[in-house]
């Protein structure tokens, strides 16, 4: 009787400890899942950041350019005043002749067409 006691003791104690094992594995299988979402996230915003760097970096290039394109098409107010209203002396051939490269750099580019109008004006009005 001692010996069936003890070893429904002991049946009874396995038993709690496979629910015990099998809770654990589930819980192993749920985390397993869950590192494997996160890992896929992590790998997913690391594509994203090297595609914003990729960006950014083309963006800066554009910049670069643009601002530089700018820097040598924009007819400052200094040069408008100087060929509307200084005299003719050699400091307007200077004048001129910066308006004149200007219009060159805007030719080369190929987009002298969109703002032609508005430097022929101010070529007339020299």
């Amino acid at each position: 009787v001692a010996a069936s006691r003890n070893h429904s003791s002991l049946q009874a104690s396995i038993r709690e400890c496979d629910d015990v094992l099998k809770t654990c594995d589930s819980l192993l299988h749920t985390f397993t899942r869950d590192l494997g979402a996160i890992t896929r996230d992590i790998q997913g915003l690391n594509q994203r950041a090297t595609s914003l760097q990729t960006l950014t970096s083309n963006r800066q290039r554009a910049e670069t350019g643009l601002a530089d394109f700018i820097q040598r098409a924009s007819v400052p107010s200094t040069l408008i005043r100087g060929i509307t209203t200084a005299p003719t002396d050699p400091s307007y051939s200077a004048f001129l002749e910066d308006l004149g490269g200007r219009v060159d750099a805007v030719a080369r580019t190929g987009e002298a067409g969109k703002i032609s109008e508005a430097l022929d004006r101010l070529v007339k009005v020299a």
